[in-house]
């Protein structure tokens, strides 16, 4: 049950009687006490003297009165009680140092402070919600108050890190008890190597994306869920070993350029892929090949898996069924032949390439899910389709638009083996 009282939302009702008491107590001190920081201010300072003003002045709940900057301190008056601080309310602030908010804030949404100038922060309350708010916080030194952890470096949640403060660290340790590394809690951390704990359970979507200089990371053999996009744009990555207790594996590799081996027992016998319940989920971008043959038993082709891959050929075999989002952007090939069984196309599965040719060898169109749009940007080159088909193609959702490219096969269609 929740208890609202001019604008707070209390959890129940005797905390919330608790909390509504703690509030006006504060106010009451506030008045009388100038160092007690009232509901209806937040106070900063600035890296450079200068008034810091929000990107978003309307994520606040009540409106800005006033925002001034006097002998070193910001304040920002509203006219009403502060609750939350919303959805990019600072971000992109460079000269926001640090940040007092009032005790009656109950939410910080995702990227509330991302990509800020901030050096530390302190949580004032436990009665509060934090989303991915810190992203990208190159400056941010450490955490203090409720969900701060020992160190000083994370905001833990029950037992989930929910933020880092990464500056002036290039390898970590993440400590014992963390079950759950959430969605975008690393983003952006410049480290070299970071340690997960024994006991971790779920490494969430993005956690780690864009973590530009990562080389190495070590995932304990507790993990059973690695979600999607969790080491986007790690180019410094050069191997990783995906433990047998995973269950759940997500497309978490896009744009590892220098990722060059997999281990554990998902990867290939060549360590150039790997393969999960029947997805392709990974390769070697940094593995310096220049041909690819996809093992046969794959069914799907995962989301950027070749994205940037700069191959000259790749060779995909006739039980794939599924490319996923992005799976052949970019990879540099002039040529492809998609199978017969193929039965689904992803958001920009075939786009940036310079293709001469693509054949498709399915009897039947393949469902596509970019629109009118999944052969863009492919060099309006020709489209081979089975003969008896070209009017199905010609016709079909997602491929119309390209009929004047699609052409009939010289060659009838390979059967597809049982």
């Amino acid at each position: 049950e929740t208890v609202r009282v001019s604008g707070l939302y209390l959890s129940s009702y005797q905390s919330g009687i608790n909390e509504l008491t703690d509030i006006i107590m504060t106010e009451i001190e506030a008045v009388t006490d100038p160092s007690v920081q009232p509901g209806n201010e937040i106070w900063y300072t600035s890296t450079d003297g200068q008034i810091v003003t929000p990107f978003k002045a309307d994520a606040f709940g009540v409106t800005i009165v006033s925002n001034t900057y006097v002998n070193g301190k910001g304040v920002i008056s509203f006219d009403g009680v502060v609750t939350q601080i919303g959805h990019s309310a600072f971000y992109g602030c460079l000269n926001l140092a640090s940040i007092e908010l009032p005790i009656t804030v109950r939410t910080i949404s995702s990227q509330a402070f991302e990509r800020t100038g901030l050096e530390s922060f302190h949580v004032p309350s436990e009665n509060i919600y934090i989303g991915q708010a810190f992203a990208f916080c190159s400056q941010l030194s450490s955490f203090s108050g409720a969900y701060a952890s020992m160190d000083g470096r994370m905001l833990v949640i029950s037992d989930q890190v929910v933020s880092f403060a990464p500056a002036g660290l290039t390898e970590y340790a993440v400590p014992a008890g963390v079950t759950s590394i959430g969605p975008n809690s690393f983003q952006g951390a410049q480290l070299l190597s970071v340690t997960l704990p024994d006991g971790l359970l779920r490494i969430s979507i993005r956690a780690f994306e864009d973590c530009t200089r990562l080389e190495s990371i070590h995932i304990p053999s507790t993990v059973t869920a690695i979600e999607d996009f969790v080491f986007m744009d790690c180019e410094s990555l050069t191997s990783i070993n995906i433990p047998a207790s995973v269950q759940v594996l997500g497309d978490p590799f896009a744009r590892c350029r220098q990722l060059a081996t997999f281990e554990g027992p998902f990867a290939t016998s060549d360590h150039h892929a790997l393969i999960f319940n029947g997805a392709l989920k990974g390769f070697a971008l940094g593995a310096g090949l220049s041909e690819y043959t996809i093992p046969y038993g794959v069914r799907e082709v995962g989301a950027f898996v070749f994205h940037q891959a700069r191959l000259n050929k790749i060779t995909i075999p006739d039980t794939v069924e599924i490319v996923g989002w992005y799976g052949f952007n970019a990879c540099g090939v002039s040529e492809l032949v998609l199978p017969a069984r193929l039965r689904s196309i992803s958001v920009g599965a075939f786009r940036n390439n310079a293709l001469k040719t693509i054949t498709f060898l399915a009897v039947n169109p393949p469902t596509a899910h970019d629109g009118d749009r999944i052969l863009d940007d492919t060099m309006n080159c020709p489209i081979f389709v089975p003969s008896e088909s070209v009017d199905a193609y010609k016709i079909a959702e997602g491929w119309k638009n390209y009929a004047d490219r699609i052409f009939p096969l010289e060659e009838p269609a390979l059967p597809v083996p049982e």
